[in-house]
């Protein structure tokens, strides 16, 4: 499920195992957009001139904006994987990143396969990273799985060139758990590092600012062999969550500002966030609306739910039941 111009798309389960997707519109009217794909839309971006990408499976599908029908198909990801982000690149070209294990640029107006990248883990990819090259796809890469310390930066639009490899934590000295992640926009880079150690170990973490590290946080694990916080991204440019099993930090990067009461997996640029699957707090007045998914006949199986980018409306689904709320945000009173 994912907000697009004009909607929500929805995919549901049939009796048959295959799945059937909508866009739902603000008047609740249902219009088909796929029918009986072998899974569900896992991924959608909106592209220039009025079309989306949707990713089912391997494969990805774009669909005209006006009209609803799928105009082209690109294959090239392995069969059996998994597209889990597709990012729009200037121009007609497109990023996906599937669980084969392998990042992609694609060029929408001629349906082909630029360029592909394979090397190691892919911890995340950024568009526009290198303000001296705004064409640059940088993908951020862990070249050996068996060494956490160690990234590297390739560009994908330049075939997988590499950029130096950049070691995280001193040679030899190894890490528990090591989360790297590229600030949207920028060339920074931000990290949490986990020293190997007992129970009383800390993660730290911190950014590099053209060369400089600065220390945003530690935080000591909680129990031995579990890193107090092991993933990172970026909900919007200036914030930053990271994420462990018990702990959470949000970090507003502009202002130094750090909130341990925030586990979000999205942010709005308006500065809203989804906390739960049926909760919003509004991160600039503190307010909470936690929204009643007992509404929904079977409340126990939420599937999905999807926060607009402007915080006008949520939306919660469960089997073959969707809810969609319409958020008003009062004004603040002195």
């Amino acid at each position: 499920m994912g907000h697009v111009p004009g909607g929500v798309v929805w995919s549901v389960r049939r009796v048959d195992g295959r799945f059937d997707t909508w866009l739902v519109r603000p008047s609740l009217e249902l219009t088909p957009l796929l029918s009986r794909t072998v899974a569900p839309v896992s991924a959608l971006a909106e592209l220039p001139g009025g079309a989306w990408a949707l990713a089912v499976s391997a494969r990805i599908l774009v669909v005209d904006a006006q009209t609803r029908a799928v105009i082209k198909t690109l294959r090239g990801h392995r069969r059996g994987g998994i597209i889990w982000s597709l990012t729009s690149v200037s121009g007609d070209r497109l990023v996906s990143r599937s669980t084969d294990g392998t990042a992609r640029l694609w060029n929408i107006t001629r349906s082909r396969e630029l360029h592909q990248l394979d090397a190691g883990q892919i911890l995340g990819a950024e568009v526009g990273a290198d303000p001296n090259d705004p064409e640059a796809v940088l993908v951020l890469t862990r070249p050996e799985p068996s060494d956490p310390g160690v990234v590297a930066l390739r560009d994908l639009a330049r075939d997988g060139l590499q950029r130096p490899l950049q070691r995280l934590t001193p040679e030899g000295s190894g890490a528990m758990s090591c989360a790297a992640a590229l600030r949207p926009g920028t060339s920074e880079l931000v990290t949490a590092l986990t020293p190997r150690g007992d129970a009383g170990a800390t993660t730290t973490l911190s950014r590099c600012v053209n060369g400089v590290e600065q220390v945003l946080c530690l935080r000591p694990t909680r129990r031995a062999g579990v890193a107090a916080l092991n993933e990172l991204f970026f909900p919007t440019p200036d914030r930053l969550m990271a994420l462990g099993a018990k702990d959470a930090v949000l970090v507003e990067l502009e202002t130094g500002a750090l909130r341990d009461d925030v586990r979000a997996y999205r942010v709005t640029s308006s500065g809203l966030a989804l906390v739960e699957e049926a909760a919003v707090l509004d991160l600039n007045t503190g307010a909470r609306l936690l929204l009643p998914s007992g509404i929904l006949r079977t409340p126990k199986v939420l599937g999905a739910s999807s926060l607009a980018e402007d915080g006008a409306s949520f939306a919660l689904g469960a089997g073959d039941e969707l809810v969609w709320w319409r958020l008003h945000r009062s004004p603040r009173r002195c």
